[in-house]
């Protein structure tokens, strides 16, 4: 049976300012350990597969009992024939998909700017104005491989704008290892639904939240 982990667990411990370099000095990081984790964020684990185009394909004509059962089973935290009923929708409706694309890339585009942190009344301290230019580099030098439907900072937006009507929306970060170390963003892409969903089942734990996890197996039920 596959591990299910909350969707958050793909992401990096929070981090006030960038990643350093693991300490090499005599009681420092476990250099070998620190080199693994890093290894770990910069391996995308999304294996794209030739049966999410086929069942694409296949699930494009849908009776009104295929949907009825699709999003039963969505109800049940499989959202697979969910995303691929989704998917045909906009695929065979162009006025639908013309309506969905034009609003998100009207989003997409909207001005955005980060802004330094500061409490309420206060100004903004020079860390936080430096950490602050730092993000919004990091937001605009992304360099996405567009081969691979990989998205900048804009096609972030836009394929998460799209989750409000899809229903969910999931991107996997892909980061960059940097000359000293460190880590930023270089792209992100959309999850396929078989690598999130809900519990199965009627939850009787009642430490068992109803929350969306994440499946790194991307296993299909």
């Amino acid at each position: 049976m596959n591990e299910i982990r909350p969707v958050g667990s793909a992401l990096p411990p929070r981090r006030d300012s960038l990643v350093q370099a693991a300490d090499v000095s005599p009681g420092g990081i476990d250099v070998v350990q620190a080199r693994k984790r890093l290894d770990v964020l910069t391996s995308p684990y999304q294996v794209p597969r030739s049966q999410d185009r086929m069942l694409e394909y296949f699930e494009r004509d849908q009776v009104p009992a295929h949907v009825r059962m699709t999003l039963a089973s969505a109800l049940n935290g499989d959202l697979v024939h969910q995303q691929l009923l989704f998917i045909a929708m906009v695929d065979t409706w162009p006025k639908l998909q013309k309506n969905i694309n034009e609003i998100a890339r009207l989003v997409s585009i909207a001005p955005w700017k980060v802004h330094a942190f500061a409490r309420r009344g206060e100004k903004p301290k020079a860390g936080a104005e430096k950490l602050a230019k730092e993000v919004e580099n990091l937001m605009w030098t992304m360099k996405p491989d567009v081969t691979r439907r990989e998205n900048g900072f804009e096609g972030t937006i836009k394929a998460l704008a799209m989750g409000y009507y899809f229903g969910h929306s999931v991107s996997e970060i892909r980061w960059q290892r940097q000359k000293d170390g460190s880590l930023k963003p270089r792209a992100t892409k959309p999850l396929m639904a078989r690598y999130f969903g809900y519990p199965s089942g009627w939850a009787t734990d009642s430490d068992q939240e109803d929350r969306l996890m994440l499946d790194r197996e991307g296993g299909l039920g």
